[in-house]
């Protein structure tokens, strides 16, 4: 399943992982860029 990700400083990700705690995790560890921690994170919903 496809996930969009919003952090609050850094924009939006769209994440194909299987659950929600997965696309988090998945975003945060793809973008060191991103200054939220992964707790921050949070999934849109389209």
């Amino acid at each position: 399943m496809k996930y969009t990700v919003r952090a609050s400083k850094s924009g939006y990700a769209e994440i194909e992982a299987n659950s929600e705690e997965e696309a988090l995790e998945k975003a945060w560890c793809a973008d060191y860029n991103w200054e939220d921690d992964v707790y921050d994170m949070e999934i849109v919903d389209e």
